[in-house]
């Protein structure tokens, strides 16, 4: 007698599809299982489905621009820090100085914004220790995703001191990753 084994489900690849329940959650099918009017809206953005989300509801409350940086760092792949061994204390600093309450969103955009304002300088990236290859490749994505925005005629509006509703645009499409602390 040969001995059965069973076979294990493939993981989800970064980048495949989203499972249903996670996109009726997020509003992009009914309870039938049709795309819903937002999940159209939804589909026309490459990325996925939370970051869609994400974006569209900062359409709502006015920061599309720096949900759209948000986004866009987010979708790297990579760390935009590095930390070399022999400099390994001055790179902590830096990291460090980026720190902005609110959590890694807020960090994110606050390393994007800085970058923005030095014309997005080569030097820049050096000096604060991240890594400009990654950044290089968020201005790319931002680009693309912002010319989608102008298609579909969502309008780019920036409101920097709105960080309640960039919070609440984050939370639209990652609500799920939410807990309530007791």
């Amino acid at each position: 007698m040969t001995p059965r084994y069973r076979a294990e489900r493939p993981r989800q690849r970064p980048g495949s599809l989203a499972p249903p329940s996670q996109l009726y959650a997020l509003s992009a099918l009914n309870d039938r299982g049709e795309l819903t009017k937002l999940g159209r809206r939804m589909a026309e953005f490459p990325m996925d489905p939370q970051l869609s989300k994400m974006l569209l509801a900062a359409e709502k409350h006015g920061c599309t621009s720096e949900v759209l940086s948000i986004s866009a760092m987010l979708q790297i792949g990579a760390s935009i820090f590095y930390r070399p061994k022999e400099r390994a204390m001055h790179a902590d600093n830096a990291r460090v100085n980026f720190n902005k309450p609110g959590g890694d969103h807020t960090t994110l955009l606050h390393v994007w914004n800085s970058w923005a304002e030095t014309n997005f300088s080569t030097q820049w990236c050096f000096e604060n220790f991240i890594q400009i290859r990654s950044m290089r490749r968020a201005r790319d994505i931002r680009e693309q995703i912002e010319a989608l925005m102008e298609r579909v005629e969502i309008e780019v509006s920036t409101a920097p001191n709105n960080v309640d509703g960039m919070c609440k645009a984050i939370t639209a499409g990652f609500f799920y990753h939410t807990a309530k602390l007791q």
